[in-house]
């Protein structure tokens, strides 16, 4: 798995198949990212809500996805090398 931050197009792709699409960036300082995107789709529900910290690479995130069949939640805690930063 590999976090690809866009500073362009202020998107994070990367965290596998639980979330395909590109996931807009809320905020970025100095020290950290903060990403979030809902999909509202019948029959099912999804959002995903995280931060990657630009000093460590360290990257924490959270992924709800409610239906008919119930509702999972997923949670993530990376460790990552970071990148050259824009």
């Amino acid at each position: 798995m590999g976090v690809i931050v866009n500073f362009t197009a202020w998107t994070v792709n990367g965290l596998g198949s639980d979330w395909r699409d590109p996931i807009p960036i809320h905020t970025i300082t100095d020290t950290a990212i903060t990403f979030f995107a809902e999909h509202q789709n019948d029959p099912v529900d999804a959002s995903i809500i995280g931060t990657i910290d630009r000093i460590t690479g360290d990257v924490d995130a959270g992924i709800k996805v409610s239906g008919s069949s119930g509702k999972v939640s997923m949670l993530y805690s990376l460790k990552c090398k970071p990148g050259a930063w824009g």
